[in-house]
């Protein structure tokens, strides 16, 4: 993959999740201040969690844009979004968020790519052939043929 797509999903996947949140407090007459707070916390907490449990650096402490981007997003989606109807906003919530983790779960698997999980993991979360092989695993095992 290209470092212009993988920058592209990035920057689509924040600003969904930021205005996933905006589009979840719109109800609730929240100040701006609020609206960037969960906007922040919701573009940049999953990324956080994945990034604590696979044990390597926290990806918004070495780039400062996932923050912007999300303030943008959450700014311009609490002035944008009244001004729409709430039928709108209802079918508006569900494109952004499965957009968002749409793009996420693209680029968590580029992310995980050189990631040393091992073999028999991958095996029983969803029976990676190519790993297997990699492995030298030729023909699955029969643990594997009944998880798979």
């Amino acid at each position: 993959m290209s470092e212009f797509i993988i920058e592209a999903i990035t920057v689509l996947g924040t600003a969904a999740f930021a205005l996933s949140a905006v589009l979840a407090a719109l109800n609730k007459r929240v100040d701006i201040f609020s609206v960037m707070v969960l906007g922040i916390v919701t573009a940049v907490g999953g990324g956080t969690i994945r990034d604590c449990i696979l044990n390597v650096p926290v990806f918004w402490s070495q780039e400062i844009s996932y923050f912007t981007i999300a303030c943008i997003a959450s700014i311009s989606g609490f002035f944008l979004f009244p001004l729409l109807k709430m039928s709108l906003i209802n079918k508006l919530y569900l494109y952004i968020d499965a957009l968002a983790i749409a793009m996420f779960g693209i680029q968590v698997q580029k992310r995980r790519g050189p990631l040393a999980l091992g073999c028999h993991w991958r095996q029983h979360l969803g029976g990676d052939y190519r790993c297997r092989w990699r492995c030298g695993a030729r023909q699955p095992s029969a643990e594997a043929i009944t998880v798979t």
